[in-house]
């Protein structure tokens, strides 16, 4: 079987493409990101441990994020960030899995195995260096992600808790008609048989197109839920 090809995503800084795996290796030596990093010596901020975080969907491998946060930033907020950009459909819970302990919303402990904290912990206390996290949005339809810590470093913090350094490109999917770029989603057809794939044209001539259409987004949230996209940005 011939191996998938990897999915490409663009770099904020510099606006270069490349894989997953290819933009860890060019986030350390992007000059521009350097050149961010030098700007921040000279502004006023707080000094601290700064993580590169790598965001995978563990399904299908097509969506990944590479984000910088604050050693300050909190679980909480890396949940609502999630949220923000890739998941959030219909308020559902969610919780972090991280060394055999969870971490939920203080309203939603009850509903978690095993031993439980809250969510409110500052990512500093609890991520490190080559650690790797899973977190789970929606128990009853779950959208899965891995998340790695791929480097810390130190330096001073301004702006937001959690900025986006990469993301994939939406992966391109294809009609089942025609072969033209995919538009929407019909959740009644059989998905293993890719017969729910339509573009703009022939999906407006399916007989579910009124009531059963979902876009396709770049999400790995996609086709669930009702999910109809992210955000806009900026993140």
């Amino acid at each position: 079987m011939a191996r998938k090809k990897s999915t490409r995503g663009r770099c904020v800084y510099c606006s270069r493409e490349y894989t997953r795996w290819g933009m860890t290796r060019h986030l350390q030596d992007c000059s521009e990101r350097a050149n961010d990093f030098s700007l921040d010596t000279k502004k006023s901020g707080e000094y601290q441990n700064i993580y590169h975080l790598l965001v995978e969907d563990t399904w299908v491998g097509d969506y990944w994020l590479h984000l910088q946060s604050s050693a300050q930033a909190t679980l909480d907020e890396l949940d609502f960030y999630l949220r923000v950009i890739w998941l959030e459909c219909c308020g559902h819970m969610s919780r972090f899995l991280l060394d055999e302990v969870y971490y939920v919303r203080e309203s939603e402990k009850e509903w978690a195995p095993g031993e439980v904290r809250a969510m409110d912990v500052q990512i500093g206390c609890v991520l490190r260096q080559g650690m790797e996290a899973v977190y789970v949005y929606d128990f009853g339809s779950p959208t899965r992600l891995k998340i790695s810590v791929k480097y810390e470093r130190e330096g001073t913090w301004r702006g937001k808790p959690i900025h986006l350094m990469a993301r994939n490109l939406s992966p391109v999917h294809r009609c089942n008609a025609c072969k033209e770029q995919a538009k929407w989603i019909c959740v009644d057809c059989p998905w293993d048989e890719d017969e729910w794939l339509y573009c703009q044209r022939h999906f407006a001539k399916h007989e579910h197109a009124a009531e059963r259409a979902l876009p396709l987004v770049n999400s790995p949230r996609t086709s669930v839920c009702g999910y109809e996209g992210p955000a806009m940005p900026p993140y």
